[in-house]
């Protein structure tokens, strides 16, 4: 069963930026899809089956930026 997470992007600044983030996230395990909206300043992350969201915040922080997990009650 997929799983699809919304990140909150931090420091991004160009679109460059935005393809290091694409990458790192689609380098974590069961990741299958990710993609950076420059504009929104925001991913989504598809997996294969549910994981930890903080390896995705991880990857995102080993690539030289920040993200957050939007919270699910705003």
């Amino acid at each position: 069963m997929t799983k699809k997470y919304n990140l909150i992007l931090i420091g991004m600044r160009c679109a460059a930026c935005a393809k290091t983030i694409e990458k790192a996230l689609r380098g974590v395990d069961k990741v299958t899809n990710a993609s950076v909206n420059f504009a929104d300043r925001s991913a989504t992350v598809t997996t294969s089956q549910e994981i930890d969201s903080n390896l995705l915040v991880s990857a995102v922080i080993k690539s030289g930026y920040s993200a957050q997990i939007p919270s699910q009650h705003a």
